[in-house]
């Protein structure tokens, strides 16, 4: 009986975010700590961020940020950035500039500013 209502709360969910369309960062990653962020450029470059000050910065600034699906979610290649954060040691969550848990999103110019700003910082 508890996974249906498990089930039914997830299905809810992800219908009601398929009618809007849209989801910010704390819909998506809504309670994480994150000590070291891992960005990829497309290219292969990597930048590893550990200042926790710059981490907390980005993440707040992430949560007004919004996302748009897109209509056409076939598969894709490449990404502009990619990201991966972590608590200590522990993956806690990771995306592209495309492409947030199995979703292609359409372009964020807000996403590929804060992560160069980010980059920037180190």
């Amino acid at each position: 009986m508890k996974r249906i209502f498990i089930l039914l709360g997830l299905l809810t969910f992800f219908l009601a975010a398929c009618q809007n369309n849209t989801m910010n960062f704390t819909d998506i990653y809504p309670h994480i700590h994150v000590t070291k962020i891992e960005i990829t450029k497309g290219n292969g470059e990597n930048t590893i961020i550990t200042n926790q000050t710059h981490i907390d910065e980005w993440i707040n600034h992430m949560q007004s940020i919004t996302f748009a699906l897109e209509k056409n979610q076939e598969k894709k290649v490449g990404y502009l950035y990619s990201v991966k954060m972590y608590n200590k040691d522990e993956e806690v969550g990771s995306f592209t500039t495309s492409k947030i848990n199995e979703y292609y999103y359409k372009e964020n110019t807000e996403l590929v500013s804060a992560i160069e700003d980010l980059i920037n910082k180190k």
